[in-house]
């Protein structure tokens, strides 16, 4: 769901690790579907995930 920024260290321990430093970071508002994103689907991810679903791929197609 969604967390605050002072949330975040308590959720994701691993971030404190001086071994992992990152310029930037991912975040995932929802689960990719046919539905208007909304915080309660929010779903936080420790990794990249992919439902195979590419909404744009045929809008992407057309503007080419």
């Amino acid at each position: 769901g969604l967390l605050l920024a002072e949330q975040v260290p308590a959720f994701y321990p691993d971030l404190a690790d001086p071994d992992m430093v990152s310029a930037l970071a991912l975040v995932h508002q929802r689960f990719s579907t046919n539905t208007l994103p909304t915080w309660p689907l929010a779903q936080p991810f420790r990794v990249i995930a992919h439902n195979g679903e590419i909404n744009t791929l045929q809008g992407n197609h057309y503007m080419l």
